[in-house]
């Protein structure tokens, strides 16, 4: 058998020899350990043939000898845990196959979900890493599709005096934060648009390179800081976010401001048509019964419906793109008092176009009548009852499918497979904890915080079903 030849490098190298004073100290806390045992011991004997009459000494003082006796081999048991702390704690390296983990300060958990769940978004992933473009042509484009208004970019190419030794970006930023008082509305929402992406795409460009980093040097979890960094960002484009960690944010609106940041084409465009039953009744509106108008969101938000049992996702979302009631409207007539006609109407939805990623919200937070609080319940006379609504939440569970489809405007069919979801623990709407899902090359993983366990299909069903935001990629 061959025989390779290993360099003196390769070779282990022996470990110091210990000095005189390394084992004198060995030597001591061996013998203060047994010394503590041995007390403990002898301790619990005497204690023993104090308490039980000598008749039973014979039988009682063995069993308690033993006892004693295996109860002190665990006295300095090295452990690594704390009171308060998870028993058997990660290790510092783990799996280079499992996803890193991200460790939470404070009440950042929403946070770290999303930033798990962002992850399985790749275009929006590799638009994010992508820098600002630093040449004209693709600057105007990547503008445009912001919303730019052309006259906006040819007065700031071409009248505003740009300082060469920074980029065209950090240029078109200072031109964006200049004062415009008498700017036409489109000017003013892009301004505020690009001024929150100026914030974000950094932050996140820097927590995307940090994930990066811990997935290929097998680093557990990212530090804390992370999550607390997005946060910050957030919290200085979006009044309704705070920046302190001890604040509980919910993990869907976080997500929602950070999609309003992407570029159009990661919106979804509806063709809204509304079709009115004019048979029988006077004109309506302009006396079309049909009227078209241009929708764009940049995620789908479906509703449970009242007394639903184990509803279907894909029938939620057929039933989003396809709704039909009826309007009531008066007669213009003078006579404020007649009689309403009834309208019945047809209003459906037509994706215009098939973004890279389909974003879905479903509505698990719903108001419910005040609470009757125990001073009111004990003493009617002298507490008022409460008059504030609840925010309570809903837990019915929904069937959700591994691929979706969705009717295009030309009638034909794209289909999208689910990626990644998030998830809140608790009963409390305006409180708990948030956990992400993903599929990662055909794994399941469930991501609370710095933990990343891979799970089987049932368990994912139960996290799944529970889901108050999901993420389709759009299938090739």
């Amino acid at each position: 058998m061959a025989t390779s030849a290993v360099s003196s490098d390769s070779l282990p190298v022996a470990p110091p020899a210990s000095s005189c004073l390394d084992k004198i100290s060995s030597l001591a806390k061996i013998i203060y350990e047994c010394a503590v045992r041995i007390i403990f011991i002898a301790t619990s004997i005497l204690i023993t043939a104090y308490l039980f009459p000598v008749g039973f000494h014979a039988v009682v003082l063995p069993v308690v000898g033993l006892s004693s006796t295996i109860t002190s081999a665990f006295f300095f048991r090295k452990s690594s845990t704390r009171s308060g702390e998870i028993s058997n704690p990660p290790p510092l390296m783990r799996p280079l196959a499992l996803p890193p983990g991200l460790e939470r300060e404070g009440n950042n958990c929403a946070f770290n979900s999303v930033i798990h769940a962002i992850q399985s978004l790749p275009e929006a992933y590799n638009w994010i890493n992508n820098p600002f473009p630093d040449n004209r042509n693709a600057f105007t484009t990547f503008v445009q599709n912001y919303g730019a208004p052309q006259g906006f970019i040819d007065s700031f190419f071409n009248n505003y005096p740009q300082n060469q030794a920074l980029s065209i970006h950090q240029n078109f930023i200072n031109y964006v934060n200049l004062p415009g008082a008498n700017d036409p509305l489109a000017i003013t929402e892009f301004r505020e648009k690009y001024k929150k992406l100026a914030i974000l795409k950094p932050v996140l460009q820097k927590i995307f390179t940090d994930y990066e980093h811990a997935q290929n040097g097998a680093l557990w979890a990212l530090s804390p800081a992370t999550s607390q960094s997005l946060r910050v960002a957030i919290s200085q484009c979006y009044q309704g976010i705070s920046s302190n960690s001890s604040v509980q944010e919910d993990a869907h609106e976080i997500m929602t401001q950070l999609l309003g940041v992407l570029p159009a084409d990661h919106h979804i465009q509806f063709e809204e048509i509304t079709t009115y039953d004019l048979t029988g009744r006077p004109p309506i509106l302009d006396g079309n019964s049909v009227n078209q108008k241009q929708v764009d969101e940049t995620e789908v938000k479906l509703v449970i419906q009242d007394g639903a049992l184990h509803p279907n996702l894909q029938q939620m979302l057929d039933g989003y793109c396809k709704v039909t009631d009826e309007l009531s409207r008066r007669a213009d007539d003078g006579t404020p008092n007649g009689t309403p006609t009834l309208y019945p109407r047809t209003t459906t939805l037509k994706f215009k176009n098939s973004p890279p990623a389909l974003n879905i919200q479903i509505k698990r937070t719903v108001t419910a009548p005040p609470a009757e609080t125990w001073q009111h319940y004990l003493f009617p006379r002298f507490f008022a009852a409460s008059v504030v609504p609840r925010q309570v939440k809903n837990t019915t569970p929904v069937n959700v499918p591994d691929t979706l489809s969705i009717e295009m405007q030309d009638g034909s069919h794209k289909t999208y497979r689910l990626t990644s979801f998030m998830q809140h623990l608790g009963s409390l709407a305006n409180g708990g904890h948030h956990v992400a899902g993903r599929i990662i090359n055909g794994q399941k993983y469930i991501m609370n915080d710095q933990y990343v366990s891979p799970v089987d299909q049932s368990e994912w069903e139960r996290s799944l079903q529970q889901a108050h935001s999901l993420c389709y990629l759009l299938n090739p």
